[in-house]
């Protein structure tokens, strides 16, 4: 049942024109498209990270994750993320294992 006659659906297709709505027996469920925001902040920052894990590895192959995090200031977890990345595009490289192993810049 309408409450009262409005122009609310006419709005939302005009904004967003590739809304979805879906009859669920007396209701409707409407989907929107998601908008993926580019965060460039983030994205800079990621560089920076990159580029000072590259210098703690020059300045001594055998640092660890846990040492990374701690000098840069930022979780293991995104030193790890970074580190998967310069990896990925062939930066560095860990030679040995995980404990006594070391890093080298390619």
């Amino acid at each position: 049942m309408v409450e009262r006659w409005g122009r609310g659906i006419e709005k939302i297709l005009l904004a967003e024109p590739n809304t979805k709505f879906i009859e669920i027996g007396r209701q409707f469920k409407a989907v929107f498209p998601r908008k993926v925001a580019l965060d460039l902040g983030s994205q800079k920052s990621s560089q920076k990270s990159s580029q000072k894990i590259i210098d703690a590895i020059k300045e001594n192959p055998e640092v660890t994750i846990k040492e990374l995090a701690d000098m840069l200031r930022i979780s293991d977890r995104a030193v790890k993320k970074n580190i998967a990345i310069l990896k990925k595009k062939g930066i560095i490289r860990r030679v040995g294992p995980d404990k006594g192993g070391h890093w080298e810049i390619i």
